[in-house]
């Protein structure tokens, strides 16, 4: 996943990503992406954020990151916040577990990308999801339009891996080329 699919979640979820703890938030769930599957502990988050963008100390990092799980409770986008939590919720988020849901919703979006094979000269489609390194390549055919066409059906509805693989498996590719 690269850094403009968490820039563009904050945003949306923010819609004010040019306050300074935004950009805390971003650079603490790089960090918590990092150690995936793994959940850091807070003060190892404060610690590489810190460094990263050479504050004071981890708790003027911590500060930064309060102030941003309140001004997305406050202002926020609450129905993408519900998305991100599988749920309602019903009080202020807390920085570590807003990042850690936050890192969870990044890890389950999925990019979709298309490829030219020269050897076999047709096209495929890449899929990554981001947290887990997993690619998926599937020879397609030589149609570009078509497969231009699913990529950008496939980024927009957010397939899962998991459901674009049976597809593929089941043969019925098509069913997505419509």
């Amino acid at each position: 996943m690269g850094p403009d699919r968490i820039a563009s979640v904050i945003t949306e979820l923010s819609g004010r990503r040019s306050q300074n703890c935004y950009l805390v938030l971003y650079h603490a769930i790089q960090v918590a992406i990092k150690y995936t599957p793994e959940e850091p502990q807070m003060k190892v988050i404060c610690s590489e954020v810190m460094i990263r963008l050479k504050k004071k100390s981890p708790a003027a990092v911590s500060k930064a990151l309060s102030r941003a799980a309140d001004d997305i409770w406050q202002y926020g986008n609450r129905k993408l916040l519900e998305e991100i939590y599988r749920g309602p919720i019903y009080e202020p988020p807390a920085p570590k577990d807003l990042i850690y849901r936050l890192t969870d919703y990044l890890g389950r979006s999925v990019e979709y990308c298309m490829k030219l094979d020269p050897f076999l000269q047709g096209y495929s489609i890449l899929a990554k999801q981001s947290t887990r390194e997993w690619i998926i390549a599937a020879i397609l055919n030589k149609d570009q339009d078509s497969i231009c066409h699913l990529v950008d059906s496939l980024n927009q509805a957010q397939t899962s891996l998991e459901q674009f693989r049976h597809t593929l498996l089941s043969g019925d590719i098509s069913s997505l080329l419509k």
